[in-house]
């Protein structure tokens, strides 16, 4: 397993341009990518759209993701929106 990535407290549109960036530059790597998210607190729409067309492009190009860990905000969020399965959550149900 790879050394985890750690998403920062916030992932919201403020911070949306700058991890963008940093995602873009992991997709590079072309390896297997662990994202810990246990540190954010707070997130938006922006945000868990960012990490959805993040896993399409990781997925469409053969790119593994993992969650070491999701924290709390993720999944409620992704839930909200309808996109937990979009983000292989642990623990989604279908069509969440």
């Amino acid at each position: 397993m790879s050394q985890p990535i750690t998403l920062g407290p916030l992932l919201t549109i403020a911070e949306v341009a700058e991890t963008r960036s940093y995602l873009e530059g992991l997709l590079r790597t072309h390896q297997e990518i662990v994202i810990s998210g246990a540190s954010v607190s707070t997130t938006d729409s922006a945000g868990i759209q960012l990490l959805t067309a993040f896993f399409l492009e990781a997925e469409s190009r053969g790119i593994s993701i993992l969650w070491q860990s999701t924290g709390d905000a993720i999944p409620r969020a992704a839930k909200f929106l309808g996109l937990s399965d979009e983000l292989a959550l642990p623990g989604a149900e279908p069509g969440e």
